[in-house]
């Protein structure tokens, strides 16, 4: 009887989740959300469930990639002695645990089995954070709404020129490093015909399709450029930590100051500059309607 009262008595988890933008911080607030006690998130960042609602199978066989990528790492670390060997154990042990889930289940029971802590300790948030989400159709959107009606959705926009290139820079790294595709109108040009990359920066699309169902006060909005001013990092943690109904204690969030997974900096030639603005100038006009401002960093890119 005493075990059941306190099930009772222990409150739901609110459910959250970080929707993006893609190359706007999402890592890092990854990281920060992973480090407060009171929060749970899965060690991996980027479940991808809700972009891949459609055919759940593209979700569960993503999680076997990142399994079999992650137990070589693991393996490596080991033997290298490598500081990073505890996490990616608590990864690799994630994900198989996952895996198991992913088997054995289908649909919210199993999307529910992965973003829920195994263990008994209390936890008065969990969700996590997939930057792909803010591209979502309406209709996946919808679905999202159908599953959790009452998500706290966290969103951080970047000046969207300056997010569509490092975005670009991102894609360059992973052709061996070859930024002289960067140099080239044609890349850059496709890069936008791409329809994920160009909805990542389409503030004005995310916006719309999510408050078709959520309510304002279920979203958070903010901008890249003034989390990272100054100190205002934790001003913007504490933000999140009273959205989310939980402690803030700057404690929690040792490394705030420090940027994950920064991509290296190439500058942004004038041409590329010019193609980038043509695809995303309304852009910055419906944030400046939206919000009655724009952040003084997007100013440079504003009419």
């Amino acid at each position: 009887m005493k075990r059941l009262l306190e099930k009772i008595r222990r409150p739901t988890p609110i459910f959250f989740l970080g929707i993006g933008a893609q190359k706007s911080g999402s890592s890092w607030l990854h990281w920060q959300l992973y480090n407060h006690p009171e929060i749970w998130v899965p060690p991996l960042k980027e479940i991808r469930y809700f972009d891949n609602i459609d055919n759940e199978n593209n979700a569960k066989q993503w999680l076997r990639e990142r399994y079999k990528r992650n137990a070589k790492k693991l393996q490596r670390a080991i033997k290298e002695k490598d500081s990073r060997a505890p996490y990616l154990e608590e990864l690799t042990d994630w994900l198989k645990y996952a895996i198991t889930q992913a088997e054995k289940y289908e649909g919210r029971e199993f999307y529910d089995k992965v973003i829920t802590p195994v263990d008994s300790k209390l936890y008065r948030a969990k969700g996590e954070v997939t930057p792909s989400y803010s591209a979502m159709s309406v209709e996946k959107v919808e679905k999202l709404y159908n599953y959790y009606p009452d998500a706290k959705l966290i969103f951080i926009m970047r000046d969207p020129v300056q997010r569509a290139w490092s975005m670009a820079r991102h894609i360059a790294i992973r052709n061996r490093q070859d930024y002289s595709l960067l140099k080239s109108e044609d890349f850059l040009r496709k890069f936008i015909r791409d329809k994920h990359y160009y909805n990542c920066g389409r503030y004005d699309r995310t916006i719309e399709n999510y408050e078709k169902f959520f309510p304002n006060n279920q979203i958070n909005y903010s901008f890249f450029e003034e989390i990272f001013q100054g100190d205002n990092c934790w001003d913007y943690l504490e933000e999140i930590c009273e959205f989310l109904n939980i402690s803030y204690n700057s404690s929690y969030f040792p490394e705030a100051h420090n940027p994950v997974l920064a991509t290296e900096k190439v500058n942004m030639p004038k041409e590329a500059e010019l193609v980038l603005l043509e695809a995303f100038q309304d852009v910055y006009d419906y944030i400046k309607k939206r919000f009655g401002r724009l952040p003084e960093a997007w100013m440079e890119h504003s009419n």
